[in-house]
Parts: C-alpha cells; structure tokens; sequence
C-alpha cells in the first residue's frame, strides 16, 4: 500500500507584477534585465493586503479537494506548510479547517522555504488506514516580510501555494519516504529578527524592518551551498529508495532563484529538459514553490511510472527531499 494524490489544486493571486512595475514602484535600483538574469524572474504575484495566508491555503485546497472528489468532510486531518501565517499563536490550518467547513484537526508546521516537505512527511506518516484522507497544503505570503527598499531579495518572492489530497492506496506508485535533513549551525544566516519571543514587536523593531528577512552570509556563497545541499539530498533519496538519478523523468528544485535551480541539475548530471520550473511567472513562493509547481507537472497527464524528484532547502536551515512516481 503506497500514499497516492488523490487531487491536488494550486492558486497564485491575480494581482500580477512584472519587474519594471517592482522596480517603478518600490523605487529600487534594479532592472528588468538583471532580475532576468540573475534570479530567472518575469512576474510574481502578490496577495492584496487583505488577502490572508490561510484565504490563498483555502482557495488551493478547494481546487484539490474538487479534484479528488469529496467533501472536506471527509478529511482526517489538515496540515500547513508555511512560514508566514495569519498570527504567531494560532495555526492558520484552523482557519483553514473552519473556511473549508472540515471538522478534522488541523496544524502548522515551520521550517521556511522547506515547511512544506516538512508537512508532508507528517501527512505521509499519519496515513494509517484506506479511509484515510490528508489534506497537505504549501502556501505562503513572503511578499509581507521583504523591506520594499531590499533589491536582491524583493524582486524574488510571490505568493501562493498548492494543496494534495492525499490517501493509500494499493497497488505500485505513490509517494517515496521522505528524506529530511537540518543543520541549527545555519540558525542565524538567514531569519526575521524581530516579531518572535527573542525580540518581540515594537515601535523600534517596526522603524528599523526587523521584521524582514535579512541575511548573514555573502549572496554567493548561499547560491553554491544551497544548490549542493540539494543536489546532495536528491541523491541521498535516490540511495535511500534504490533509484538510480538517471531513472528520474522530472526534478522539480526549491524555486530559491534560477542560478541555483540550474546549479542543483548541473551538480545531479541531469539535463535541463528534466527541470520542471514555474519560477518565471511566480517567483520564490518560500514553502508555495514545489507543491505549486508540482500541480502545473500533474497537470499535464504524465505516463504511469514516470518518476518525480522534489527537493527544497530552507533557512534554519533544514531541507528534504522525496521521490513521487505516478500511480499504475
């Protein structure tokens, strides 16, 4: 018995900028050549400000639930994947739970960029029974926690996300286990310093974007050790689940920037026609990218056993990897 998608449903908000309408209007000095060059971006999406997290979480979870044909009643449990929720004390899953009208549990887990491979190891290690029916979803709102003054980091995030549907099933394909990875000694290269307990929020912290994203580390060397822990962990996956990296049909990358995507399938071996990405149209969607971008694959009606590798790496800084391979 394997975990199967049973439906799945992805959403990126309508309000669509291009880089030249970034650039005009947070006054950065920046340009729609270099954007394109350096980080693999045309647009992105960012959620008007009253467009919650858990409002873009609900519209892909309709889309996959629809899919997958039930009701949210028929969930056993909700998990969220994200790092900028509606509050810090409530999980925005139970928003979630409460807009789609489940009755199941439903929780947050955090871990940045890599949230959503997180959750859905969990989805995947609470799938006890065929009546089972997980709903795993990746979204996040990062466009919210970017100085509008930050030309390297602004112009990356959009915001988004995707949503599974998730069961067992019997029979060949699904889901392999999930190979994780985190290292604490990264902790601080890469955080919002201020708005948690270790600097909670206030006037000064407000004045001075502390709730922001900054980082600690030269742009450079984050490009080449990003793109060889996940080259390293989609390898290790492969090991773990005795598959050769030439037996994968699809590589879908944690959506950090294009320099790093391309790196991660030079350092794998692999040719670019196995690069599955969305990156030009939505942007670093943080813990949103792999299940939005694996919606758009599904979409096209792969051919039974063809095999799909998903790896991310996230500030903490934890990562993961898993391989799907499309049901007989």
């Amino acid at each position: 018995m394997g975990v199967v998608i049973e439906g799945y449903g992805n959403y990126q908000p309508d309000t669509i900028l291009d880089n030249n309408q970034v650039i005009k209007e947070n006054g950065l000095e920046s340009s729609d050549e270099w954007i394109r060059k350096n980080l693999g971006i045309e647009r992105r999406a960012w959620a008007k400000p009253e467009v919650r997290l858990s409002d873009l979480a609900c519209e892909s979870s309709k889309k996959a639930l629809l899919k997958a044909g039930i009701g949210a009643d028929s969930l056993t449990k909700i998990i969220l994947g994200t790092s900028t929720a509606d509050h810090t004390n409530v999980s925005s899953a139970a928003k979630v739970q409460f807009l789609l009208g489940a009755t199941c549990p439903a929780f947050d887990i955090v871990s940045a960029c890599a949230s959503y491979i997180f959750a859905l190891d969990t989805a995947i290690c609470n799938l006890k029974t065929e009546k089972d029916r997980i709903l795993c979803i990746g979204a996040d709102v990062k466009s919210r926690f970017v100085n509008k003054n930050d030309r390297k980091f602004l112009p990356i995030f959009g915001d988004g996300g995707g949503a599974l549907v998730l069961a067992n099933r019997q029979g060949s394909g699904g889901f392999s286990d999930v190979h994780l990875w985190t290292d604490g000694k990264y902790y601080e290269e890469m955080l919002n310093p201020a708005g948690g307990s270790a600097m909670p929020a206030s006037l000064e912290t407000v004045q001075k974007g502390l709730h922001a994203t900054k980082m600690q580390k030269d742009g450079k060397m984050v490009t080449t050790q990003a793109a060889e822990f996940m080259a390293k962990m989609a390898m290790e996956v492969c090991e773990l689940n005795n598959t050769l990296i030439e037996e994968i049909d699809y590589v879908i990358p944690h959506h950090a920037n294009g320099v790093i995507m391309n790196l991660v399938m030079k350092n794998l071996g692999l040719p670019m026609a196995k690069l599955f990405s969305t990156i030009t149209y939505t942007g670093n969607m943080v813990s949103g990218s792999l299940p939005f971008a694996l919606c758009n694959l599904l979409d096209r009606n792969l051919k039974k056993g063809s095999k799909i590798l998903m790896v991310t790496l996230g500030a903490g800084v934890s990562g993961g990897a898993v391989i799907y391979e499309i049901p007989e």
